[in-house]
């Protein structure tokens, strides 16, 4: 497989700007996860010290930890836009997502599913996405595009599939493309 497109690199840097730099420096570090952990606390109205916290928080400290391990180079604590995307161009090259991915797919469908009926629709697509800066408008743009117009509900096995699409796809028109709140690129 060749190397990261142009328009793979926009969907990636995306992905790190939008969800990973919490705070807006230009590298991912511990401090944006606990950023996250705000956020997602906030969304899904949960206390601090509740059962659910500490499994939000487990979930986010096993991303970092995993994610500093196979993309952090020079050990400085921090993941740079390069470092991020030398990262997935050698997970692409090699077919072999890093190890933390899944628990990343699993995590955002679960804050995204705030009703926990195992799907997602519009209204918790958008609410999810705009807690990370993202408009309602773009996002309910991009939920039309990622169900083809359709306005239905994303099952945890769509979303898997969108999101690999998501990493894998240079389509533009792919529909998992449009996964992470963005309707176009």
């Amino acid at each position: 497989m060749a190397a990261v497109s142009d328009f793979q690199k926009k969907k990636l840097l995306h992905l790190f700007n939008t969800f990973f730099d919490c705070n807006k420096n230009g590298t991912i570090e511990r401090k944006d996860f606990d950023m996250a952990l705000e956020r997602v606390a906030s969304l899904r109205q949960v206390s601090q010290g509740s059962g659910k916290y500490r499994e939000v928080e487990e979930s986010l400290n096993y991303v970092w930890e995993h994610l500093k391990k196979v993309a952090d180079r020079d050990n400085d604590g921090n993941v740079s836009q390069q470092e991020w995307l030398k990262m997935w161009e050698e997970a692409i090259t090699s077919q072999q997502e890093p190890q933390w991915v899944k628990r990343y797919q699993d995590f955002l469908f679960e804050v995204e599913d705030v009703s926990g009926d195992g799907k997602v629709d519009e209204k918790e697509f958008v609410a999810a996405y705009t807690q990370f800066g993202i408009g309602q408008d773009e996002c309910r743009g991009a939920f039309k595009k990622l169900t083809n117009g359709t306005g239905g509900e994303i099952s945890k096995a769509d979303f898997e599939k969108r999101f690999r699409e998501f990493i894998l796809s240079n389509e533009p028109s792919a529909p998992g493309n449009y996964l992470l709140g963005k309707s176009t690129f």
